[in-house]
């Protein structure tokens, strides 16, 4: 395990975050990688780990949480590509995806989301 994320775990005070507001006070870059809004590594279904950034470790990243991100307001594509290390044209295709599965009736986007 890398010694930033080792030395949070070894402060008893920090505990981890159950809402966006405990989230707040969490240093940056947050240390809890297996939070769902962390960039770091994404979690397949099937449970297969894909490290987001081979080769850097969390306290490595400008950006750790893609909650932080949200909140900073509308980010150019680039911008999120960026943060995500994927291209432009890729964060374009995801938001095109994601748009149709709101767009979808409430059945459909039941069936989408499996």
């Amino acid at each position: 395990m890398n010694a930033a994320v080792s030395s949070y775990e070894d402060e008893p005070e920090l505990e981890r975050p159950r809402t966006r507001g405990d989230c707040l006070n969490v240093p940056r870059p947050c240390p809890w990688i297996s939070c769902k809004y962390s960039l770091f590594l994404d979690v397949s279904p099937a449970g297969i780990i894909r490290f987001n950034f081979p080769g850097k470790e969390p306290h490595e990243l400008r950006h750790s949480c893609a909650l932080d991100l949200a909140s900073l307001g509308g980010l150019k594509l680039h911008e999120v590509g960026s943060a995500l290390d994927v291209t432009r044209e890729r964060i374009r295709q995801i938001e095109v995806e994601a748009l149709a599965k709101i767009r979808a009736p409430k059945k459909r986007r039941l069936e989408l989301l499996r």
